[in-house]
């Protein structure tokens, strides 16, 4: 049974598991594929830097630059001290993670139509599948982050279910 948080949620209240492995296999779920789409967008630079127009390219840094904020959300969401990320009520961190999904689906959507146009089916394709795997991060974060916000009151975090077993 997954935790929906109360109406009432005050911001910083998750319940993120006390149990080191648990932690890291959350961490491991949401962090692995958002350094993938890093390493992707890094080798796209690399790759289109020598023939494309200057503007394709500058685009491409920026989808970059959406995925690292993206990678930082994640990171600062499961960091053992303090968190900006966990200060935050789920709306309110839910809308902080759409904020560069959306950057990365409205610049892959140009850099897709330039692709396109270029003829770089490869490219187009290569982007595609960032967009795709970026929105399943999403889907992936906002799980989460309903699933161990706060749960009523009196409830104690031990009402929350582990999630799904790890893939």
């Amino acid at each position: 049974m997954n935790c929906v948080p109360p109406a009432t949620s005050q911001p910083g209240q998750y319940c993120l598991p006390t149990d080191a492995q648990a932690l890291s296999r959350l961490r491991h779920e949401v962090r692995t594929p958002v350094s993938a789409i890093c390493g992707f967008c890094e080798l796209l630079v690399d790759e289109a830097s020598p023939a494309a127009p200057a503007g394709f390219v500058a685009g491409l840094r920026q989808l970059h630059a959406a995925s690292v904020r993206i990678l930082a959300i994640s990171d600062d969401f499961f960091a053992a001290g303090p968190s900006t990320a966990r200060q935050l009520a789920p709306a309110a961190l839910i809308e902080q993670c759409r904020a560069p999904v959306a950057e990365v689906t409205t610049l892959g959507n140009r850099l897709v139509a330039e692709g396109n146009a270029a003829g770089w089916r490869i490219m187009v394709e290569d982007l595609r599948r960032i967009q795709a795997d970026t929105g399943r991060w999403l889907a992936c974060i906002e799980e989460i982050i309903m699933r161990h916000a706060a749960p009523p009151a009196g409830a104690g975090c031990n009402s929350l279910s582990p999630g799904p077993p790890a893939r």
